[in-house]
């Protein structure tokens, strides 16, 4: 769509499509020299690898204008990840395009990688979190021992979740990443007629096996918090 939007306002574009890896992207800029990239981000735990894109564009020389979700409200993820300009819908990204571009370049002596210790734990290791969160969760919610094979592999897929929501939490530093995502699926859940249990069971059961990362079990802690008890029948 925003291709379109700016195909219309007479910019010339290529759209590389989702996922593009890193050395295509970089040849791509060394073959077209374009004005601007602009990157589009969905969801937060995609963060990582945008950043990684955003790094290549800058050592490349060119500036990002980046868009979508995934950057938190407002935006508020892309500068600190590198992006050059942000704007909310396709509108918005052809008047900023329109407007002093290209950008001042920016010291381009910056970190291509945010992620610490524990944000490297967690995402290496995220097979073995999952396997053992979903090992051992008939005995912290028994009800899941009724589960056919689509629901197992559905919590499964909510055991991933909980993983990558908390990398992409660490890897900018911001617990509101996990929160949101925490509050988000209770409520999904329960609109489903999924216990809340259920999800506090497999943040305390990936939890129990971060006990020596403390900003990894501060984040669960936070989700937990932020997950709504269940009403109380009288």
């Amino acid at each position: 769509m925003l291709a379109e939007v700016l195909r219309l306002d007479g910019w010339r574009t290529d759209f590389l499509g989702a996922n593009v890896p890193g050395p295509h992207l970089i040849t791509h800029l060394h073959q077209t020299g374009p004005d601007a990239v602009a990157l589009s981000c969905m969801l937060a735990t995609r963060l990582p690898r945008a950043h990684a894109a955003i790094s290549a564009c800058r050592t490349a020389g060119v500036p990002v204008i980046a868009g979508g979700p995934g950057f938190g409200p407002g935006g508020r993820y892309a500068q600190h990840l590198g992006a050059d300009a942000w704007a909310a819908d396709a509108e918005e990204a052809v008047k900023r395009l329109a407007a002093d571009w290209p950008p001042p370049m920016r010291d381009p002596r910056f970190s291509a990688f945010l992620g610490d210790d524990e944000y490297t734990f967690v995402v290496r290791q995220r097979p073995a979190l999952i396997g053992t969160a979903m090992g051992r969760l008939a005995g912290d919610y028994p009800a899941v021992r009724d589960y056919d094979q689509r629901q197992l592999d559905a919590t499964a897929d909510d055991m991933g979740h909980i993983v990558d929501f908390l990398a992409a939490a660490l890897y900018v530093s911001e617990t509101k990443i996990f929160t949101d995502f925490a509050a988000w699926t209770g409520a999904v859940l329960a609109a489903r007629g999924v216990p809340r249990a259920a999800l506090r069971a497999g943040l305390l059961l990936v939890r129990e096996q971060l006990g020596d990362y403390p900003a990894a079990t501060a984040v669960i802690d936070a989700g937990l918090s932020s997950i709504a008890e269940e009403p109380v029948a009288q």
